[in-house]
């Protein structure tokens, strides 16, 4: 590989592992190297293809490469994203975790089931299926593991031209009963408040009521909720 030019997948993986570090307040070519050649631990599913020769030199010209494309910049031992590798960057990243949010809520799949599959998925899927999955999916805002989803255009113009398969729960007709995919809310009070009602990822619950408050029913209880705490509630249809 050390004398080869990377391929579009192993471009992929580079440009995916610098986001996540950067995303971590990492830019040194250290953390890059490690990340890129540890054997142990992480997502191993990112190195796969870069198995032969973890040494000094194959990362070099992984950086070498990325500076030479115009998709990162290096100055003593920094090592970060341009604005073109970002942009890049982010189409991976955002493809990789769709797929995941894909896998583990209409594919029923573990969280520690999705990593390698997502990993092939983010190098087949093109940008019009991507916004179809995300679009299918109610826009998520985080990947099973609680990474941010980078946005896409499908996000910002709210379309909803495919039926979702997870939505919030606010959107629920009244009386249908749901299973609950995911809580997507960074107030630890207010999640402990609705894992106190077993209202957490499988949980069926069922729409009582939108007016004058929104009312949920949780087996055989009745829960008033703010309408700002059912959005961030994101459920599926039951089978």
């Amino acid at each position: 590989m050390a004398d080869e030019r990377l391929t579009d997948i192993e471009l992929d993986e580079a440009l995916e592992i610098l986001w996540t570090l950067e995303e971590e307040g990492k830019r040194d070519k250290e953390s890059f190297k490690r990340r890129l050649t540890d054997r142990t631990g992480g997502n191993q599913e990112h190195r796969r293809r870069f198995r032969r020769g973890y040494r000094d030199k194959i990362t070099q010209n992984v950086i070498d490469e990325l500076v030479e494309r115009g998709l990162a910049e290096t100055d003593a031992g920094t090592l970060k994203l341009t604005e073109k590798g970002r942009h890049d960057a982010r189409n991976v990243v955002r493809r990789h975790r769709l797929a995941e949010r894909l896998m583990v809520d209409v594919l029923d799949m573990g969280e520690e089931e999705v990593e390698k599959p997502a990993c092939e998925f983010e190098h087949l899927l093109s940008e019009e299926v991507t916004e179809r999955i995300c679009t299918l999916l109610g826009h998520p805002r985080e990947c099973p593991h609680g990474m941010p989803i980078p946005r896409g255009e499908c996000c910002s113009t709210g379309r909803e031209t495919i039926e979702p398969a997870v939505l919030p729960l606010s959107k629920v007709p009244v009386g249908e009963e749901v299973e609950i995919a995911y809580v997507h809310t960074k107030s630890h009070p207010r999640l402990h408040k609705l894992l106190s009602y077993d209202i957490g990822p499988g949980s069926k619950v069922e729409l009582h009521q939108k007016k004058p408050v929104y009312v949920i029913k949780s087996g055989e209880t009745d829960i008033a909720l703010e309408e700002e705490v059912v959005s961030d509630i994101f459920v599926k249809p039951l089978e």
